[in-house]
This record gives structure tokens, sequence and C-alpha cells, in this order.
């Protein structure tokens, strides 16, 4: 399944009544998860026992892969944070509907391809030991690409830094092209100038 070693395979049921008891979740969250989401397993354990030559990490001696069978197209972000915070382990999500398939991933943030058929969704195993092969999921499916000698966490926060830094840009430029005050204007104008050489040093 998802282009992982037969090993892997585990089809093990996870019960929503269970994590909801387990992780104290309250009524609100419960109807909006039983909304999107109808059935979940975890169809896929990836260690050191169950892919030949993989070693264990210094973090990470396991991940898992967890199938959720949707009711309909997309998955609210708050019900795969409320897995990702209630099951401490390092999953990778699979959203299953109508014979397509979409990998997510909550690190930092949360992360997610876009649907592709069944048999084309594959999961690439990169690295030797289940550090490295975590942090690939993690790039992979976030498509985050790590610059210069930037570790996976620093990446994340330069990343979230010009996405902040560009919707300041474009707040300034509708608040401009609104505003009836030349002056006001230009200052926002101004503005706008000045974070955009911002940022244009900062993807230097």
């Amino acid at each position: 399944m998802y282009g992982l070693p037969a090993n892997t395979e585990l089809s093990r049921q996870l019960s929503k009544e269970r994590v909801f008891t387990q992780f104290k979740v309250n009524r609100t969250a419960q109807d909006a998860f039983n909304a999107d989401i109808s059935t979940m397993f975890i169809s896929n354990h990836i260690s050191e026992a169950t892919v030949p030559g993989l070693k264990p990490g210094k973090k990470v001696l396991g991940i898992y892969v967890l199938t959720l069978n949707l009711k309909h197209p997309g998955c609210g972000k708050k019900n795969l944070e409320l897995l990702a915070k209630a099951i401490p382990q390092n999953m990778v999500f699979a959203l299953v509907l109508d014979g397509t398939v979409q990998f997510a991933v909550y690190y930092e943030n949360l992360y997610a391809t876009k649907p592709v058929k069944a048999e084309n969704a594959k999961l690439e195993l990169q690295g030797t030991d289940l550090d490295e092969v975590w942090e690939g999921l993690i790039k992979s499916i976030g498509n985050i690409v790590v610059e210069g000698e930037n570790t996976l966490v620093e990446q994340i926060a330069a990343d979230d830094a010009r996405e902040a830094l560009q919707k300041k840009i474009e707040d300034l430029k509708a608040k401009a092209y609104k505003e009836k005050q030349p002056r006001r204007k230009r200052e926002l104008i101004n503005q706008v100038k000045e974070l955009e050489l911002q940022l244009k040093n900062d993807v230097k």
C-alpha cells in the first residue's frame, strides 16, 4: 500500500470513539470529526523491523501511516491537528475518497499534497535511518526546500516569516488602493516598497 514494503502493512482498525474518550475530545470537535471522517485505520508501520536495512534514528523509532476514509472532499484542518496532537507518534495521514489519496503530515504546521489516483499515491522513503526518512516525508509532502545550512525547523520558520510578510504586503496594497487621502496613500505605498525590498533580500 502506498508503494511501501509489504512488511509495513498492518490494517489495524482505530476506533473514533476510543480516541474521543481517551483524549477527552469535546462534543463539538467530535461532531466536526464525524462529519468529515467515516473510518480510520493504521495501514502501515515504518520501522527498523519492517524495512530491511533501515536504521533507527536518534529521535524517530517508527512512523505510522494512518488512513482516513472521508465522507466528502476535504478534511477539516482541526481534525488532523486533533489526531496529530492526541496520538504521540510520528504519523503520515492518507486521506482516501472515491479512488483518490491525499497525503498530509503535521509538523510545526499542517502540510498536504494534492489528491491523486490511488494507484499513483506513493510514499518514498529517503535516507538510511528513521530520522532521515521522517524528515524526507515532511519535505516531500510539504514541498519544503531546505536552503543553505538551515535545519528543517529553521526552514519552516523562514517560510512562515516570508508568508507573513507577503500577506502584510498584500494587506497594505489593498489599503493603499482604497485610501483617498494622497498623503496617507503615499505613506502606504512607501511601506509596501520597503517590505517588498525586505522580501526580495530575504529570498536571496
